[in-house]
């Protein structure tokens, strides 16, 4: 109803300032409506699919093109533009779903059930908490045998984990950002187990960043656990 696909039973409602009966055009051109499935033409392209849904919000032809490319970087699309939507595994059609709705800029995301994250998805991203989890307990350890009071732990620890945790882009995908931060974000351990989560969230679970994700996961709660371990013992605790 809020998407104008439905028309009110009562009452007044306003979307991005935009009232639904009065004004269900402009309600439409501020939402992006995600639907449970991307793609409606399964014989043209990711690309083609982005373009044309452009040019039905009356994009220029150059603008859609453009929102396309954009689209496909954040989205993790580049390498699917020339794949026929009928090829696109679930988790790549919501992905493509998403970059429909985002194609015109809209002020509003409307998502559908399709958003939904899978039970295998949720379980891999606890997995993947898990094995952090081990890594900075772990890892307190060294910087906790060598201060003085516990007061001075806190702000230790937080100007030890609390950069590379942003720059990891688990508030915001730093795709989204300036190139130098997307560059400097790679540098960083966090940044590869959050893509994974990502990725197992919309049910891609043979991705590139999955892999990346699962190696650097399971590198980095080992080091910490041997570091701490030795940290703990020459202390003699």
């Amino acid at each position: 109803m809020l998407t104008t696909l439905l028309r009110p039973t009562g009452g007044t409602a306003t979307v991005a300032g935009c009232d639904l009966v009065r004004d269900p055009v402009g309600v439409r051109r501020a939402c992006g409506y995600v639907a449970r499935s991307g793609g409606v033409d399964g014989q043209i392209s990711v690309r083609e699919e982005l373009v044309i849904q452009g040019r039905m919000y009356r994009l220029t032809r150059q603008q859609a093109r453009s929102h396309t490319e954009e689209l496909a970087r954040e989205l993790d699309l580049a390498g699917l533009l020339a794949r026929r939507t009928s090829a696109l595994s679930g988790g790549r059609r919501r992905r493509l779903g998403i970059a429909m709705a985002l194609i015109h800029r809209p002020r509003v995301l409307a998502p559908a059930m399709g958003l939904r994250a899978p039970p295998p998805g949720v379980l891999i991203g606890f997995g993947f908490v898990a094995l952090l989890t081990i890594s900075l307990a772990s890892l307190s350890y060294a910087p906790a045998m060598r201060v003085r009071t516990a007061q001075e732990f806190g702000p230790v620890i937080n100007a030890l984990t609390m950069p590379p945790m942003l720059l990891s882009g688990l508030m915001l995908p730093m795709a989204l950002g300036p190139a130098w931060r997307d560059v400097l974000s790679r540098l960083t351990p966090f940044r590869y187990p959050v893509d994974a989560v990502r990725d197992a969230y919309v049910g891609s679970y043979a991705s590139a960043h999955m892999l990346y994700g699962v190696l650097v996961a399971a590198g980095f709660a080992a080091l910490p656990v041997l570091l701490g371990t030795r940290v703990f013992r020459t202390a003699g605790a």
